[in-house]
């Protein structure tokens, strides 16, 4: 798989009977998701030596692996290679995709890409940068359909929305505006995939990564990126957890820390979302949670179609 590429594809013709359908007494299956920034991984800044690569490394696979995810969304990833290494500590635990997209429109590929990985048979998976449009927000997402133990879909998406620097010449309210226009887009692509499979083929649709944002402080009040979501039928997994439970992000001497990481989930009922073990040798944020209950299935299904010449949106 090239990463020269902006976009990702990966349509592998899983057929719906490629995961067993559960028994009809069966309870159940939980499965467990957990988003991650991982700090300019490996390395934690844009011009790491090869010794602090390595420790970010070690570090960030001792967290992972105690983890043990069947989902993975991951942030600030450097490339495929690194990821692959990453991932290869939790058995059973495969790469979906990995973005690559470019800084500016022709500018070199972004050592901040976002990732995908799991232990569940893939129907689809890409990445795509957010279109030129309205605010022009930066990098993309990342997505993939996969098949649940009940033969079901459940769709996948990562994202690492634009950051609150402000640039020469800009102001706060352009990032905001930026970060609601990439809502505004995911959204856009949640009704597209749902078209081109069919709502009797979904079990739920799962969006989770770095908003850079959130309802909690003054300064973003009257952003509406979460707000955007919500009101499209998605769970903030936070709620109503207090600030003080869901503090992703570490801060700074000149910073507090805040909530940066979210789960938004549509289907599967009300689970919260709740903090992963981590280590400041790891990241800057800390992992973010979220099991899910995937419910039996007792009836017998034709299969699922796939992705395949459907113009991703």
């Amino acid at each position: 798989m090239s990463l020269s590429s902006c976009f990702t594809f990966l349509f592998l013709y899983v057929a719906f009977a490629a995961a067993p359908a559960l028994r009809a007494n069966a309870a159940p299956v939980e499965i467990k998701a957990v988003a991650w920034n991982l700090e300019w991984f490996p390395g934690r800044k844009p011009k790491a030596t090869e010794a602090e690569r390595s420790a970010h490394m070690a570090a960030a696979q001792s967290v992972l692996r105690a983890l043990d995810p069947d989902i993975f969304l991951a942030e600030e990833i450097g490339d495929w290679n690194v990821f692959q290494q990453l991932v290869s500590v939790v058995p059973g635990l495969h790469v979906d995709t990995v973005s690559a997209f470019r800084q500016g429109a022709r500018g070199p590929i972004s050592r901040q890409q976002v990732a995908i990985a799991s232990k569940l048979p893939a129907n689809s998976t890409w990445s795509e940068p957010w279109k030129s449009v309205g605010a022009m927000p930066p990098r993309g997402f990342a997505f993939a359909a996969l098949m649940l133990p009940n033969g079901k879909l459940i769709f996948v998406y990562t994202v690492h929305l634009k950051s609150n620097r402000v640039a020469p010449g800009s102001r706060a309210a352009d990032n905001a505006a930026k970060r609601e226009e990439s809502s505004r887009q995911l959204l856009a692509h949640v009704n597209d995939m749902e078209k081109i499979y069919g709502d009797a083929h979904i079990q739920g649709v799962l969006i989770g990564g770095d908003f850079n944002t959130n309802e909690d402080r003054p300064e973003w009040k009257g952003e509406r990126t979460l707000a955007i979501l919500e009101q499209a039928g998605f769970r903030n997994c936070w709620r109503p957890l207090p600030p003080v439970q869901r503090l992703t992000w570490r801060g700074t001497r000149r910073y507090a820390a805040t909530t940066f990481d979210f789960f938004f989930l549509r289907g599967f009922g009300h689970p919260l979302a709740r903090l992963g073990p981590s280590s400041e040798a790891a990241s800057d944020h800390h992992p973010v949670a979220l099991v899910l209950e995937i419910p039996k299935e007792t009836t017998a299904h034709a299969e699922i179609p796939s992705s395949q010449g459907a113009r991703p949106h």
